[in-house]
């Protein structure tokens, strides 16, 4: 059995719409780009059911309901003879479109994230199954329209609208809320949050490379440098002493050999051309 016939939400009626107001704009799209009934009726279906078809094949739970329920089917198809049949007054109807757009955008955040409560997943499968089921029909729009998903480019919010709304939803639920009106004020959220964006313009951020401040940071960041510590043999009286004594003055054999009239050895110096040795003065030592 369908999780959307056990589960507490919005009338079907809303769904079906929600699927024809997608259906439309892919419609629409293909007819702008020239293709024929087949490629109109194509990128209908996946505008208007690709959230749904994505989410029920992540979940896994029996046969997508957009196969179980003809009137998901019928509504794309209805969708795509209006795309297909008056294509210019569709472009004219373009604020409309945007509106529903916005509501058909909170409803399908709200069926996909009650499904994956609904299923005993998580906080966090629950926002990204809210998010797909959302955003998955333009993206499979894009992709078999031969474009890069305009939901993955830089642009007016909205796979960002999705987000928050997704997050909204699993916020209410862990609040306690019904689940009527949790998706009712998920719905909400997403349209507002979608006709701000477009009324002021706000798009979705870009990547900001932080290498080169980064290094920056560092490259005049003041490294501590290490200096050993040198520790002076301290004065010592008795044995230390004479000890001490006795290695610096006549321990050395070179010295006892002066002292005893006698020359000492010469270094040897390898090599015909090398220097000869530095003369040993009076005292015994020797000039390096």
């Amino acid at each position: 059995m369908a999780f959307d016939t056990v589960l507490p939400s919005v009338p079907a009626w809303s769904a079906y719409l929600a699927v024809a107001v997608g259906g439309v704009a892919g419609a629409s799209h293909a007819a702008r780009r020239g293709f024929d009934v087949i490629g109109v009726l194509g990128l209908a279906a996946a505008a208007g059911l690709g959230g749904l078809l994505l989410r029920d094949v992540l979940l896994q739970k029996g046969t997508p309901v957009v196969l179980t329920d003809p009137r998901y089917l019928l509504s794309a198809a209805f969708a795509a003879l209006l795309g297909f049949f008056f294509a210019r007054l569709i472009s004219k109807l373009r604020r409309l479109l945007l509106g529903l757009d916005a509501l058909a955008m909170g409803l399908f955040v709200a069926l996909g994230a009650s499904a994956a409560i609904f299923f005993g997943l998580g906080v966090v499968p629950a926002i990204f199954l809210g998010m797909v089921t959302a955003i998955g029909g333009g993206l499979l729009r894009d992709l078999l329209s031969g474009e890069a998903p305009a939901v993955l480019r830089p642009g007016i919010f909205s796979g960002v609208a999705a987000l928050i709304g997704a997050i909204v939803f699993v916020g209410l639920y862990e609040l306690g809320l019904a689940t009527f009106w949790n998706q009712i004020a998920t719905i909400a959220t997403v349209f507002v949050v979608r006709i701000l964006a477009l009324w002021r313009g706000w798009e979705s951020p870009t990547p900001v490379d932080m290498t080169d401040r980064i290094s920056h940071v560092f490259a005049h960041a003041r490294v501590p440098t290490f200096r050993p510590h040198v520790h002076l043999p301290l004065h010592r009286g008795g044995a230390d002493a004479e000890k001490s004594e006795s290695s610096v003055s006549g321990d050395d054999p070179r010295t006892a050999l002066v002292e005893l009239g006698e020359d000492p050895p010469a270094p040897i110096w390898v090599g015909e051309n090398s220097p000869a040795p530095a003369a040993l003065p009076d005292d015994g030592e020797r000039i390096e």
